[in-house]
């Protein structure tokens, strides 16, 4: 099984393949690494649930990689504020495609109150 610093370095480079996939558009791409972006994640999670069991046993001294491992850290926690940045700007992107798919006749409120459940309303119920 990886280390965690090379799950680290493995999840850094899939956000940003991701972030160019998003950047074209690319569902396929898109795709591909957040299943990528998923299963390392959980690879992390059994990495870190196994150092916490072995640091009951042993304290790790080494602080290279601890250093190393900090400063991956902080980049994909930079990867993935970008990440999510760039997904918020897909889905407005969307939602105003969505909305000139809709037609004239469709409300084009913000997508928070249509998740809430508001209805689309057309322009002749509003005045009605």
């Amino acid at each position: 099984m990886p280390d965690r610093l090379e799950l680290m370095r493995r999840l850094e480079a899939s956000l940003c393949r991701s972030h160019q996939a998003l950047a074209a558009l690319d569902l396929a791409g898109i795709r591909h690494e957040t299943e990528d972006q998923w299963s390392l994640c959980g690879s992390l999670r059994l990495e870190i649930r196994r150092m916490k069991a072995a640091r009951d046993r042993r304290v790790d001294s080494d602080s290279e990689t601890s250093g190393e491992l900090r400063q991956r850290a902080w980049k994909v926690l930079a990867a993935v504020r970008l990440q999510a940045a760039l997904l918020k700007r897909a889905q407005r992107k969307l939602v105003v495609i969505a909305n000139m798919l809709a037609g004239a006749e469709r409300n084009y409120g913000s997508a928070e109150v249509r998740s809430q459940g508001a209805p689309f309303a057309s322009h002749t119920e509003k005045q009605g």
